[in-house]
């Protein structure tokens, strides 16, 4: 606006003062025209300013795509036309697998330059009616065009999220570095019925990270089921933070028999009674817990629980050889579990209780950390504390790291146990499970004994303590 009027206004004073026809009039002409071309350069500054400023404002300067507030602004707006046409579009949520290695391995010069490279291919791959912006890290996003059928943007959305995986697979070449690096892909659907844009991006972000459980590399479509399921997660994640304080954790006894059925030891389960949610499966709150840490706080009331438990039984003349708790992942991890674990053993337990004392860990607790896990079970293991590999057989790591690990006791998953008299494969893996207990002289625990059968078959072959 003021590049015309700004020349023009300054026009008509400099004519103005010209035409007085005095030496003062020629002077403020003078003056006029400076005051013009001053005018001038300061709103053209100004302009560029505004100009760059918004630009900054709107743009990752990194690799100069759209950045969030605009993403947010422009999915608003997409929102607002899809109310008045009913039509429907997508939302692809990208992000880089493993991408943290490349930073952690090349640097970060290496790491900004591969998204710069990662962006060059997502706007050219692009149809010129999406819209790309960056989130920030490895994660990018686009806004599809608007279809008017449901099944027609369902068939887009999946067409360009496999062109795009394929075009982010190719190799990159980054100072002399040859570099492959995959991406997983959330699709979210959205129509005039959605309204809170918030949710759009959090739940491409779950179909996203679904993605990238099945194995990366791959594209989900967020689904009401999934929304159902991750309502229902959080549910759970959120009324967990009250079961200790509202005493909903109850503690069952399974007891462990032998071959004349005759109790020798038990292993504490913990339950979950919640007055919104009924009856909660462990299945369902312990990996809820152990990604949230609450299964530090919950694993350690379990422990003090059971300790109390096992010394009120022999206090009542109730004597085992043995009583199992499950530590997790987590919380063998946690800095002070050995500490405390001492000072539970030293308040509320006798020696001769602490050498009952089993602890089942399975065998994703020892995968990633072995040197750790070992030194965490030698140094409970001269408590006289024992440990016992649970669930054996259904992970990948047991057999590689069974010598290392100071366990006297292998569990037999339910699994192999369950119709092992009509199944010849469980036959053979709990035969191969015997062997390899026998061989290195470690005792056994067949887990989820239900019917006279499998019990009968399991002593046949040999194992002679059974639990279920």
């Amino acid at each position: 606006m003021f590049r015309p009027i700004i020349p023009l206004m300054m026009l008509v004073l400099v004519i103005h003062f010209f035409g007085i026809g005095e030496w003062y009039g020629y002077v403020l002409s003078i003056f006029a025209a400076i005051l013009g071309g001053v005018l001038y350069y300061a709103a053209n500054s100004s302009y560029r300013l505004l100009l760059a400023t918004h630009r900054q404002a709107t743009h990752d300067l990194l690799t100069d795509l759209h950045n969030r507030q605009y993403f947010t602004e422009k999915l608003r707006l997409m929102m607002i036309d899809l109310r008045h046409t009913e039509a429907h579009s997508f939302l692809l949520l990208i992000d880089l697998d493993h991408f943290k290695t490349v930073n952690d391995s090349l640097g970060h010069d290496v790491g900004d330059s591969l998204l710069q490279q990662v962006a060059l291919r997502l706007q050219e791959q692009l149809p010129k009616h999406c819209s790309l912006a960056r989130l920030g890290g490895d994660e990018f996003i686009v806004i599809g065009h608007m279809y008017d059928s449901e099944e027609q943007c369902t068939e887009q959305a999946q067409q360009l999220a496999r062109q795009l995986l394929a075009i982010l697979k190719q190799t990159y070449v980054v100072d002399s570095h040859h570099i492959y690096i995959s991406a997983s892909i959330g699709v979210r659907l959205f129509s005039s019925m959605d309204r809170d844009s918030t949710s759009l991006v959090r739940e491409a972000d779950i179909a996203m990270y679904e993605a990238k459980a099945a194995g990366r590399d791959g594209v989900f479509l967020f689904t009401q089921e999934m929304s159902v399921r991750v309502e229902q997660h959080l549910q759970i994640e959120r009324l967990l933070h009250f079961a200790l304080q509202r005493q909903e954790l109850l503690l069952h006894y399974q007891p462990l028999v032998d071959e004349k059925k005759r109790i020798i030891g038990a292993e504490c389960l913990v339950r979950w009674r919640n007055d919104t949610l009924g009856e909660v499966s462990p299945q369902q709150f312990i990996p809820i817990a152990e990604q949230t840490g609450l299964i530090v706080n919950l694993g350690q009331y379990i422990l003090e629980t059971a300790c109390d438990t096992l010394r009120s039984w022999s206090e009542q003349g109730i004597e085992l050889q043995q009583f199992s708790v499950n530590i997790s992942v987590r919380q063998m991890m946690h800095s002070r579990f050995v500490e405390q674990v001492k000072q539970l053993c030293l308040q509320r337990l006798t020696p001769e209780l602490v050498g009952k004392l089993v602890f089942e860990v399975t065998e994703t607790v020892i995968s990633d950390e072995v040197t750790r896990v070992i030194s965490i079970m030698e140094e409970l293991q001269q408590l006289g504390i024992r440990f016992s590999m649970d669930d054996f057989g259904t992970g990948y790591s047991s057999l590689s790291y069974l010598k290392q690990l100071p366990v006297s006791e292998l569990k037999i998953d339910r699994s192999f146990v369950r119709n092992v008299d009509q199944h010849t494969e469980n036959l053979a893996m709990v035969k191969t499970i015997l062997n390899i207990a026998q061989f290195m002289e470690l005792s056994v625990v067949a887990e989820g004994i239900e019917e006279e059968e499998e019990f009968r078959m399991l002593q046949q072959m040999n194992c002679h303590r059974y639990q279920g």
